[in-house]
């Protein structure tokens, strides 16, 4: 049986003697998610205008300008695109066991993962503590994915998941795993 042990708007923590649970989703408010939506719609909308040109009779130059700056549109319209995704559907699941652990970062139309030996990971350090104030304020807004809050180093390499938690909900959540895999826990300041 599992219970449940800790619980906040975007964290949810199940824990039995077997395996620890955390999955944290991707939701903010709603009026936040309605508002990255009219852009992706509005962004949409625009590129349909651009394309429309693109059918106009104009100078050869011009053309590989609009051809350019479509470029740079489109990519900034799969930015925003997988930031409306992650924030509706995105989480991260995060399962420690007694001698195994596994983090994915799951999307409805894909799914990272990665799995590790609890002996190889080290100290999970709170990430927000290392960052300087420009990578801080870049991840900030919710119109980003990004901005991880936790990590550790399993056999030389860096892995970083808790997108954008609350200082208190980090702390918390480092002391849980911090626990659970018998390692330090760094939390910063």
């Amino acid at each position: 049986m599992r219970q449940q042990q800790y619980k906040s708007d975007r964290i949810t923590v199940l824990e039995t003697p077997e395996l620890l649970e955390i999955v944290i989703t991707g939701k903010i408010k709603p009026w936040q998610l309605n508002t990255i939506g009219f852009w992706l719609a509005a962004w949409s909308l625009s590129i349909v205008f651009v394309i429309i040109q693109l059918f106009e009779n104009m100078p050869s130059g011009q053309k590989l300008y609009m051809y350019i700056w479509m470029g740079f549109w489109v990519y900034f319209e799969y930015r925003i695109l997988t930031t409306w995704v992650w924030r509706k559907w995105g989480k991260e699941v995060i399962k420690i066991g007694k001698e195994k652990a596994e983090l994915r970062f799951e999307v409805p139309v894909r799914q990272k993962f990665s799995a590790f030996e609890i002996g190889n990971i080290t100290a999970v350090s709170d990430l927000e503590a290392m960052k300087g104030n420009f990578v801080k304020s870049h991840y900030e807004p919710f119109w980003v994915v990004g901005g991880e809050t936790i990590g550790f180093e399993y056999n030389g390499k860096l892995y970083a998941f808790g997108r954008q938690l609350p200082k208190e909900d980090a702390t918390a959540l480092i002391n849980l795993i911090a626990k659970r895999i018998k390692k330090p826990a760094k939390t910063g300041k």
